[in-house]
């Protein structure tokens, strides 16, 4: 029983809240564990799972697209095809936000070299490769 775990010990190893577990079970982005003595019992396979879940999140993923991606489709819809739309849509969504955090890099990195005093004036020395001169 050494690969059981309580709450409190997924809790600290997914380095999230007890409370965040109990909320993912809720919503059914993770299975109800079994119980014992009325406590829940964790496998291995849930903490591997929280992990995938925070890395979904931190890469703009929300809780029903991280549901669908554990187990939501449709029956109707083979596996493959399945995953193929949703990561077509969702690349195409993370390479937007990345052509977006590009640019703020772009201005932030300028901006360190900037030596103007307002904005207005930073943009009335903006070349086209979008540096102040």
């Amino acid at each position: 029983m050494k690969d059981v775990l309580t709450i409190g010990q997924l809790a600290k190893q997914a380095n999230i809240s007890p409370s965040a577990i109990r909320f993912y079970e809720s919503i059914g982005i993770i299975p109800n564990p079994k119980r014992v003595n009325g406590q829940r019992r964790y496998t291995m396979e849930t903490l591997d799972q929280l992990q995938f879940i925070q890395t979904a999140q931190s890469a703009g993923f929300n809780n029903k697209e991280i549901i669908m991606l554990l187990e939501g489709f449709d029956d109707e819809i083979i596996p493959s095809k399945r995953w193929n739309e949703m990561a077509t849509a969702k690349c195409r969504e993370l390479e937007e936000k990345k052509t977006k955090i590009d640019t703020m890099m772009n201005i932030l990195s300028n901006g360190l070299q900037c030596t103007c005093s307002t904005w207005s004036e930073c943009l009335s020395k903006v070349d086209s490769s979008g540096i102040c001169n």
